[in-house]
């Protein structure tokens, strides 16, 4: 079994020295898409070492250690003491930092921390909330937009197609029927594509009725589903167009191994960190949009052979190791 050191003096972190084993205090604030790319951190650290995981909510923590420390008589060599606090999200910056100072262990943040960045042991901020000129620590590294976690029991099939709409926000303009017309032009130009489409939180009620959607052509209001089943049919799809409003779609969009399509949205402003995160995948070839895709004909060309889905969460697993010291001996 693999012990796990600090390379700081080779001083064995407590735990991992008679556990062999990294624990894992993931604080969560209650908002899905934070909570899904923490989880999809430990999901990599999982494939890599040995791991164990307590999730504690921003709004209950101080009661939940309360309740650890008299049901274990929690103490420092406790086998829950932990070695990696992670967190997304603005309200978890100071629950996580107080958590540290009174039990230890180092922290990962995942995204641009509204505190300094001195404040954290490693921040993993998503390029695209940076502008091209900012200088980073040495503690800071950059991910290609949200870490997520898809299942893998599923095979994708050409034949299947997914389109999943956004809403308005501060970066674009939307219209329900631009955004319809798009969707009609996609769905004529691919008749052969088993189709379905699925909204959001933010998409507007009215869309249903600018759609008018064939009759074959599945309607998914975002009620009447979970993440988990919104994620299974990202990974059964051959195709997936998502809104450009949508960076955490986007992420999970390009993380299969289906070709990627954006509906484009006219931008409030030409420098803002969504188009420069959709610049950021096209300039990589991971997907195109509806106008580049409609000069083909609305049919987006299969990637180049030895494409592979983007895996930033197993990337950024490593870098988190390397980055605090922990080195497999």
């Amino acid at each position: 079994m693999a012990v796990f050191r600090l390379s700081d003096g080779g001083t064995r972190m407590a735990v991992n020295a008679t556990q062999n084993v990294l624990h894992i205090w993931r604080l969560v604030d209650g908002r899905r898409g934070h909570e899904n790319q923490s989880a999809a951190l430990v999901a990599a650290l999982q494939e890599q070492i040995a791991v164990t995981e307590m999730t504690l909510p921003v709004a209950s923590w101080r009661r939940r250690v309360r309740d650890i420390q008299q049901q274990t008589a929690f103490h420092a060599q406790s086998s829950l003491q932990p070695d990696l606090i992670l967190a997304v999200g603005h309200k978890t910056h100071w629950p996580m930092l107080r958590l540290q100072r009174r039990f230890g262990g180092k922290t990962v943040v995942l995204m641009k921390p509204s505190l300094p960045y001195w404040c954290f042991d490693f921040c993993l901020v998503p390029e695209h909330d940076l502008t091209r000129t900012t200088q980073l620590p040495p503690n800071v590294a950059t991910t290609l937009g949200a870490l997520c976690h898809l299942p893998t029991t599923s095979v994708m099939q050409a034949d299947q197609g997914l389109i999943i709409l956004g809403g308005p926000n501060r970066h674009h303009h939307w219209s329900n029927l631009d955004v319809a017309e798009q969707v009609h032009t996609i769905l004529r130009a691919q008749p052969h594509i088993k189709w379905q489409v699925a909204t959001s939180p933010r998409t507007p009620t009215q869309i249903e009725a600018s759609l008018e959607l064939p009759a074959a052509v599945p309607l998914r209001p975002w009620q009447k589903f979970d993440a988990d089943w919104l994620k299974q049919q990202m990974v059964q799809a051959g195709q997936i167009w998502v809104s450009s409003d949508s960076a955490s779609m986007l992420s999970e969009a390009v993380a299969t191994f289906a070709r990627v399509g954006v509906i484009d949205l006219p931008v409030k402003s030409a420098e803002n960190k969504l188009v420069r995160f959709v610049d950021s995948l096209l300039a990589r070839g991971l997907l195109q949009t509806y106008s580049m895709a409609c000069e083909n004909g609305c049919d987006l060309p299969f990637p180049a052979a030895g494409f592979a889905p983007l895996a930033e969460h197993r990337r950024c697993a490593a870098l988190v190791l390397k980055a605090l010291g922990l080195a497999e001996l």
